[in-house]
């Protein structure tokens, strides 16, 4: 499966305190500015999950070269919360879920929230076949998705 190498760009070019041998045996030290990056790694379950978020972070039509890639979602979030409305939301949710021919829907329920929707997905990854609940929280306030 895919794995992505990453890196985290928190402490770059922060001065750091090196301590070192003296030239005659003695200790001293040193203040330099060395880049340092923190990697990450995400795998598997974790990267595809990630796609997943960023795909419906994207407005559909901004991602510069591919004008399918991302949703419309956040057009519907700002709706009255009635079936019309949280069935057009579904229906987004799994246009985006079948572009990724990583994931399989297999349920998809949908709870309103104080501040958004939450959606409940349960999802297989492939090439595994291991049912995972997965639930997302669309914050209309802030505009994100997060994973809960």
């Amino acid at each position: 499966m895919a794995i992505y190498n990453g890196f985290s760009t928190a402490d770059v070019n922060q001065p750091r305190t090196v301590y070192t041998t003296g030239a005659f045996g003695g200790s001293g030290t040193t203040t330099s500015n060395l880049k340092i990056v923190k990697k990450f790694r995400l795998t598997d379950e974790q990267l595809v999950i990630r796609d997943l978020i960023n795909a419906l972070s994207i407005k559909q039509g901004d991602k510069v070269g591919n004008p399918s890639y991302g949703t419309n979602i956040w057009s519907y979030i700002f709706e009255p919360n009635n079936e019309e409305s949280t069935g057009e939301m579904e229906a987004e949710i799994r246009r985006v879920i079948e572009q990724d021919p990583r994931i399989v829907l297999n349920t998809l329920t949908t709870y309103p929230s104080d501040n958004g929707v939450l959606f409940q997905l349960e999802v297989t990854f492939n090439p595994f076949d291991e049912p995972i609940t997965l639930s997302l929280n669309l914050d209309k306030n802030s505009g994100t998705v997060s994973q809960v």
